[in-house]
């Protein structure tokens, strides 16, 4: 959503992210539709919002670019958690 909303995503492209990652959920197979359906969605719901497809791929990119900021700062902190549960364990 964050990103989304970074590129000039109205409410209703941010909606539609977030339906299309929820629907995207339970088609098969999952882990591509949990990717591609936000994007999809941001598109649809810029398009419907009377956009054009410009604005809409625009909310769509910045749905991407968000969902890897986010994917990497989730990462990120794994590692951490799991570099200190190390460090207490043999230190």
């Amino acid at each position: 959503i964050w990103g989304a909303r970074k590129f000039g995503a109205t409410w209703k492209g941010a909606v539609g992210a977030v339906l299309g990652a929820f629907i995207g959920f339970f088609l098969p197979p999952p882990l591509l539709w949990l990717i591609v359906g936000p994007i999809v969605g941001a598109i649809l719901g810029e398009l419907y919002a009377g956009r054009d497809w410009q604005a809409g791929s625009k909310a769509g990119i910045g749905t991407l670019i968000g969902g890897a900021v986010a994917f990497a700062a989730k990462f990120g902190l794994s590692v951490c958690v799991v570099g200190i549960f190390f460090f207490g364990l043999f230190f």
